[in-house]
């Protein structure tokens, strides 16, 4: 992708090599952490909503720009970001995660502490026992094996035209980095399916507001008992909000970060 008017990126050094990040504004820090299968692209829009803020998006490790994770988990992806945070010299900041990349900053927001002004999650699962039972034999969420005959695409286009609402944009930007990802866009999901939330999450202290996207197919089987252990300080239901929420509701949720970490 070319990089955008108001946008710099970069690269730190972590545990795991090199994080690749994006940069907007100026102002109060808000770290953001993509979806599975994603990268740091997915907050452009909200980015240049949030005018008095710093935006970083970074690429989570096996996903867009950085290195590939050699033993992928929660807890190594969360310490590559703070390895980020660390190097960029941020003492303090609002930390937003959507989906899988809610799950790493529930488990950042424990690694960073009193550093973390304020916690969003955006229909991520909390993963105990019960949403690890739901994960288990699951089918892949994102890839489709490569065919001679190209029909993988006709059915990458099928799903994501489904999933996202039937925006042609948004298809076009996850098959191609899905296709760039190849069987790697589904560590993501086994690395949720693997964490143990029960264990961390309790250490965190800190305030808590959680987006549920009500048309997001993924959550919905999930969202009472998600909702039940993360016993949020507000809960924000958009109607329309998906699997592409934090594209297809960037003024939403843009709102919901002013409004929350004020």
């Amino acid at each position: 992708m070319m990089l955008q008017e108001g946008f710099s990126a970069g690269y730190v050094d972590s545990a795991n090599g090199p994080v690749h990040y994006l940069e907007h504004g100026d102002g109060r820090p808000i770290l953001m952490l993509h979806q599975g299968g994603s990268s740091s692209r997915e907050f452009v829009s909200i980015a240049r909503r949030l005018d008095g803020w710093r935006a970083v998006m970074p690429d989570i490790p096996d996903h867009g720009n950085s290195a590939e994770c050699d033993e992928p988990s929660i807890e190594r992806y969360a310490a590559s970001i703070r390895d980020l945070v660390d190097a960029l010299g941020i003492s303090r900041l609002v930390l937003f995660g959507h989906h899988f990349g809610g799950v790493v900053a529930a488990e950042l927001a424990v690694l960073l502490g009193s550093r973390v002004e304020h916690l969003i999650l955006s229909n991520t699962p909390y993963v105990d026992e019960h949403a690890r039972g739901l994960r288990k034999g699951e089918a892949p969420r994102s890839y489709v094996a490569t065919r001679d005959d190209g029909s993988h695409l006709t059915e990458l286009w099928a799903s994501r035209m489904g999933l996202y609402g039937g925006d042609a944009a948004l298809s076009n930007r996850f098959i191609a980095e899905n296709l760039l990802l190849g069987e790697r866009v589904e560590r993501a999901h086994a690395a949720v399916a693997a964490y143990r939330m029960e264990d961390r999450f309790p250490e965190y202290a800190g305030g808590l507001t959680f987006i549920h996207g009500a048309a997001d197919p993924y959550i919905s089987i999930e969202i009472e008992h998600a909702l039940d252990r993360y016993r949020p300080d507000r809960l924000v239901t958009l109607p329309r909000g998906g699997v592409a929420l934090v594209d297809q509701c960037d003024d939403d949720v843009a709102a919901v970060i002013r409004e929350t970490a004020r």
